[in-house]
């Protein structure tokens, strides 16, 4: 294929999926979308969700970013991922700020996720792990998490996220007023080594229920964590780059700290990995 030719193809691609005229889910993702879907209708999930946002740059090998992106304010990939993310999320209407359950904006955020051109061409996948947690016990729950991810991002990043993990359990554990509620916990990360900079989405629905007026414990239960990844694709964004910055800039600092999660401390219930 020409570079004229790959141009006006990956333009086309662009449009469409800027537009949300099209979706294309690689079909791996799509197995375990539609199994995350009956999962979800199955427990009846999405009461509220809280959202936690990681940003860690140190370690990540790529080159440097374009000149075009750079004449335009991006000086570093995380901000160019940032405003990726950030303009799928405006897309899609799901606010990563607040506890809205927001179940249909969620669906349509993965899915623009999984189909995004930026980062589903290289290197793009989907994991899950079944694990059980107990009250005030996420172990599990987080060492299924390192061993998904863990091969993808340096030990600092890996350390952030447990922490997010532990402000994401600590926001659903205050928000809601029912004795029994099903929250989404959900991570946002950008990191990465020395293979390049990667753009995560972690998720999973845990059954809570309150055991005090503004405070819940998780219930005793078999969930299911899901972690998709994808690799940045610098080339195809320097290729883009008009593109990109026609999406309201935003730099990693401000994208993480729009994860409403990322206001609370960390839960310090006594279940957590040392």
């Amino acid at each position: 294929m020409s570079s004229e030719v790959e141009l006006l193809v990956e333009k086309k691609q662009l449009e469409l999926w800027e537009s949300n005229e099209l979706r294309l889910i690689p079909p791996k993702f799509l197995k375990y979308y539609e199994e995350l879907l009956f999962y979800q209708q199955r427990n009846n999930v999405n009461d509220d969700k809280a959202v936690g946002h990681v940003g860690e740059l140190s370690g990540v090998v790529v080159p440097p970013v374009g000149s075009e992106l750079q004449r335009a304010g991006f000086f570093n990939w995380g901000d160019v991922a940032s405003t990726i993310y950030n303009f799928i999320l405006r897309t899609t209407g799901f606010n990563p700020a607040n506890v809205d359950a927001q179940t249909n904006e969620f669906r349509d955020f993965l899915n623009m996720f999984a189909s995004c051109p930026y980062w589903n061409g290289l290197d793009f996948g989907i994991q899950y792990r079944d694990v059980n947690i107990y009250a005030q016990d996420y172990r599990d729950a987080v060492n299924a998490v390192q061993d998904m991810l863990g091969g993808f991002m340096t030990q600092t990043a890996r350390d952030q996220l447990i922490n997010s993990i532990r402000q994401v359990s600590e926001n659903a554990a205050r928000s809601g007023g029912r004795e029994q509620k099903n929250s989404l916990f959900n991570n946002g990360v950008i990191s990465g080594n020395n293979k390049g900079l990667y753009v995560f989405v972690i998720y999973s629905f845990v059954r809570m229920v309150q055991v005090q007026q503004g405070k819940h414990n998780v219930l005793q239960q078999e969930l299911r964590v899901v972690a998709a990844h994808g690799l940045l694709n610098t080339d195809f964004c320097n290729r883009n780059a008009a593109n990109i910055i026609r999406y309201d800039r935003s730099n990693i600092d401000e994208w993480e700290r729009g994860g409403g999660a990322n206001n609370f401390p960390p839960n310090n219930s006594p279940g957590w990995p040392a």
